[in-house]
């Protein structure tokens, strides 16, 4: 495959993860501004020049337009498989986010919910700026719990599945959020 083909599958790849990413991230401006500004100019650009680069290729026997468009059937496929993934271990079914902005920008809240059974209860809330939201398992159970970070600072809660009371999740790390599930006993106004 010419160079600049391969320059552009990995711009294809890149931009998925980026754009996947940013949307467990309330500071997700950042990553606009770079794709805008500097990946899309580029994958014009890679376009162009991958085009011409193909053509040549082609023209001089070293590779064909079959073998060529496979190529590019199997990036998409798997930037399209690479994002779905992505945004599955960013968005679970069992827990839903969202994330509220103050006037001044440099506020940020992040209020989870998860179902239960058939309803929807309100879980964590985490306040501060940024956060970024990940789903690891912290304790080993094989539910998947939160993780905000931001700046290093970190707030993680592990999902209590079979809990008697009314706690369905319990702060196990806090270093410097504001946080706040009153049924685990922790109250911000």
């Amino acid at each position: 495959m010419p160079i600049p083909l391969v320059i552009l599958a990995v711009l294809i790849l890149l931009g998925a993860n980026m754009l996947v990413a940013s949307s467990a991230d309330s500071d997700s401006a950042a990553t606009f501004f770079m794709l805008i500004f500097f990946g899309f100019p580029t994958f014009i650009v890679m376009c162009f020049w991958s085009s011409f680069a193909t053509a040549s290729a082609v023209k001089r026997g070293r590779t064909s337009l079959k073998r060529t468009a496979r190529f590019l059937g199997l990036v998409v496929i798997i930037a399209f498989d690479t994002a779905a993934f992505r945004w599955h271990s960013l968005h679970p079914k069992e827990i839903t986010y969202e994330f509220d902005y103050g006037q001044s920008g440099t506020w940020h809240e992040v209020q989870f919910r998860s179902v239960e059974g058939e309803k929807t209860i309100e879980g964590p809330w985490v306040g501060g700026h940024p956060l970024k939201v990940s789903f690891p398992d912290l304790n080993s159970d094989g539910h998947q719990d939160i993780r905000v970070r931001g700046r290093g600072r970190i707030a993680e809660y592990a999902y209590l599945p079979d809990s008697d009371g009314p706690s369905y999740w319990h702060l196990i790390l806090n270093e410097g959020f504001l946080v706040s599930y009153p049924p685990d006993g922790h109250y911000y106004p």
